[in-house]
């Protein structure tokens, strides 16, 4: 006959752990949790996926940036080209010295820089952020580095290196330049996007061409 365990409780009662199983028992308990491992992989993985994804999107809008500035200056030297520029056909004149006429004859900086700021798409306060530069040469080997070189001194963008602007006439070589210095979204070691020592990138676009024979066939 089975024996009610009510009549000696304490015999029934489970036994404690020695110091040293109960101390294995708690250690394999928290080698088992796995409370809080989302939290700990994102601490780990989220910083290297962040700087990823940054740097795609930098790369991106310096690609469009770069594609951009190339085409609105190809685009407005156009006009320099075919000569239209020179003589002041089918293009807004302003009036820059106040006389209440448009301006005639060659084009001016100031509306060169309009043709250009009008090609560019998502630029603000474009006119005041671009800078152009027209320098003409009487033959293409005339055209030395120095047309053609970044205008960086001291990590800086110097715009006294390409404050030329020429008036090209008839059968020219001609080296139209805009640059625009534009600010990264984000500076992350590495990808080495800037090309300033204040981290900034200055993109330039550019066009090399002999403007036609508008005034008379050239020699």
């Amino acid at each position: 006959m089975s024996k009610d365990i009510t009549d000696s409780p304490e015999k029934w009662q489970p036994k404690p752990l020695s110091g040293k199983k109960n101390s294995q028992l708690k250690k394999t308990g928290f080698l088992k949790d796995e409370s809080g491992v989302a939290a700990i992989e994102f601490a780990m993985l989220g910083l290297p996926f962040f700087m990823i994804l940054f740097s795609v999107m930098e790369i991106a809008m310096v690609f469009f940036g770069n594609t951009n500035i190339e085409y609105a200056t190809r685009e407005a030297a156009r006009l320099i080209r075919t000569g239209q520029a020179q003589t002041g056909v089918d293009y807004a004149r302003e009036d820059d010295d106040g006389d209440g006429n448009d301006n005639t004859g060659n084009i001016t900086e100031s509306e060169f820089k309009n043709l250009v700021c009008a090609k560019m798409f998502m630029v603000s306060n474009c006119k005041s952020k671009i800078h152009v530069q027209v320098k003409t040469f009487d033959n293409w080997g005339d055209v030395d580095a120095a047309a053609l070189s970044l205008p960086i001194a001291s990590g800086a963008h110097s715009t006294s290196m390409h404050s030329e602007f020429d008036e090209p006439g008839s059968c020219k070589i001609t080296v139209v330049r805009s640059f625009i210095e534009r600010t990264l979204i984000a500076q992350i070691p590495g990808v080495g996007v800037s090309n300033l020592a204040n981290g900034n990138l200055l993109q330039v676009g550019s066009a090399i061409f002999q403007t036609e024979p508008y005034s008379g066939a050239c020699s």
